[in-house]
């Protein structure tokens, strides 16, 4: 018989229980938490549903209204090493993925979960990321615009306009698939990214250029760092369907001898994708990620001299597109 508190809430009763469609794959939801429960099927209910008797993954989380961590939200510290990826949520909440056995657990304060926004963008998007590899998908840091279909990956270093620019397109005739991460996988002799599901992020300052922002946007706030969060509905880009991506286009500041547009030479992709895939390179060599890679090593390279206005940098995507299409 079990004796003393049960610390680890390893026999807590999970009493909402819902399978979700993410990337075309089962998820088993279990939570002893009503919110959380409504949170994550609100979040991934754009994927087509999956009809299956098959469970792909397994969330398992509970949360505790007793736990005294409220917003702003804590630094992340992770950790991931041989499948187990682990993350600490300030000191009293925590998220673990186990790859080999298919199953993520985590306990979260209700303070925080409270917090719908920052639950979706903060604990939500680490969450899906880190499942994604069990899934068979690869996590790549990439904004993504698409038309008919056939889509970039834009992909650029920390705070360097990919956001930006992509919602520049979707003001100028491109869908925008997605901000922040792309999630890859090999479709026959293509590749196919799927788009992230939680709301676009923007960096303070973007309101500047974007005027609507102030209204459309809501803020959400980790430590001392400020985020606007505009949600996913606003957009016409599906959550059911992948694109094809035709291209990579690197953006690079202080390049204003450059056309805006540039190839880039075949052999700086390798370089690319290896800053820019969000795996270890022990993950990158199982085998289930090789077609996708070679996939990408395929596509041409671009770079974008991405100094001035975002929105007259939107035709020379435009006109990519369709000489690649």
């Amino acid at each position: 018989m079990r004796k003393g508190p049960d610390i680890l809430r390893r026999f807590t009763a999970l009493p909402y229980v819902a399978t979700a469609s993410v990337f075309g794959r089962a998820i088993r939801l279990e939570t002893n938490s009503q919110s959380i429960f409504r949170l994550v099927r609100s979040t991934v209910e754009g994927y087509r549903p999956v009809h299956s008797l098959h469970e792909d993954f397994v969330w398992r989380f509970v949360s505790d209204p007793d736990a005294k961590l409220a917003p702003p939200w804590p630094d992340f510290s992770s950790l991931s090493r041989d499948g187990l990826h682990c993350e600490n949520i300030g000191q009293k909440s925590f998220l673990a993925v186990d790859a080999a056995a298919h199953l993520a657990v985590g306990f979260l304060a209700q303070e925080l979960v409270n917090d719908a926004l920052g639950f979706e963008v903060f604990f939500l998007s680490r969450l899906i990321t880190a499942t994604s590899p069990a899934l068979g998908l690869l996590p790549f840091s990439a904004a993504c615009v698409a038309k008919a279909g056939k889509g970039l990956l834009l992909v650029s270093a920390a705070r360097a306009g990919k956001t930006i620019l992509s919602y520049a397109a979707s003001k100028n005739g491109l869908q925008l698939h997605s901000d922040h991460v792309v999630f890859l996988e090999s479709a026959g002799q293509k590749v196919a990214a799927w788009r992230d599901c939680w709301p676009l992020t923007f960096y303070p300052g973007a309101e500047k250029l974007f005027p609507e922002l102030s209204n459309l946007s809501r803020p959400v706030q980790q430590q001392d760092s400020m985020l606007l969060c505009l949600e996913r509905y606003r957009f016409s880009a599906p959550l059911e369907s992948y694109v094809h991506p035709l291209g990579i286009v690197v953006l690079q500041k202080d390049l204003a001898s450059l056309s805006p547009l540039h190839p880039l030479d075949p052999s700086e992709a390798m370089t690319v994708l290896k800053e820019h895939c969000l795996l270890g390179a022990n993950e990158l060599c199982e085998p289930k990620f090789e077609n996708t890679l070679r996939g990408l090593t395929r596509l041409p390279i671009y770079g974008l001299a991405s100094y001035g206005d975002p929105c007259a940098l939107v035709s020379s995507l435009l006109s990519l597109l369709e000489a690649t299409a």
